[in-house]
């Protein structure tokens, strides 16, 4: 096949080599979602009868610690979160369900990390400012005996504005269409191969203008 045989056959075929880029674009940008917004906060725990002894690890003072994560994506911790938002005026439409799957928590030594991940940047920097304020209350209600004396709880740092927790959306979707280009341009020369001589009587009318 040579070059004119095949511009002929792209000039014939256009519609291949536009409309199927054209349409796997619109649907990337439909069926690629957009990424969420996170945004973190931390905060030092410290139980009552934790010396910070650190080569007692095996003491349960310490080992409550453990249970932080599990508080963070609780039930119980959602609808605190959600009750702080209702008396700030930003809970929105949001619900116990939607803050509770926004929230979770990972634990190193005494410092306890929240993360907040949603679609929206201002719901998540609004259950993350709401969580930070509820955190101590919580931990003194859920992870420490009645009677005794309260946790330290503070957080060192505050939640940022939120980022986008992913930015390659755009390479996906910019990947994906080079591919359907590709292989439009594929079919158009397995199409040539297969209908030679009607690309030929193409290619010699296209010459004859």
């Amino acid at each position: 096949m040579d070059v004119l045989t095949y511009l002929a056959a792209l000039r014939r075929w256009w519609w291949i080599v536009i409309g199927l880029p054209a349409a796997v674009l619109l649907a990337s940008i439909i069926f690629t979602p957009a990424p969420p917004y996170t945004t973190e906060l931390r905060a030092t725990v410290l139980i009552p009868g934790d010396t910070e002894d650190t080569g007692s690890a095996e003491r349960p003072e310490l080992i409550v610690l453990d249970d932080l994560p599990l508080l963070i994506g609780s039930d119980v911790f959602a609808e605190a979160t959600l009750e702080r938002m209702t008396a700030d005026g930003t809970a929105g439409d949001m619900g116990p369900q939607e803050v509770k799957e926004s929230l979770a928590g990972s634990r190193y030594s005494r410092v306890l990390t929240v993360t907040v991940t949603h679609t929206d940047s201002a719901d998540a920097l609004a259950v993350a400012e709401a969580a930070a304020a509820v955190l101590v209350d919580a931990v003194n209600a859920y992870l420490v005996a009645p009677g005794t004396q309260p946790a330290t709880v503070q957080v060192i740092d505050g939640p940022d504005d939120p980022a986008l927790a992913s930015r390659d959306r755009w390479l996906r979707i910019g990947a994906t269409t080079f591919v359907a280009a590709f292989a439009a341009l594929v079919i158009v020369a397995a199409a040539t191969a297969m209908f030679p001589g009607r690309s030929e009587s193409h290619r010699v009318a296209a010459e004859s203008k």
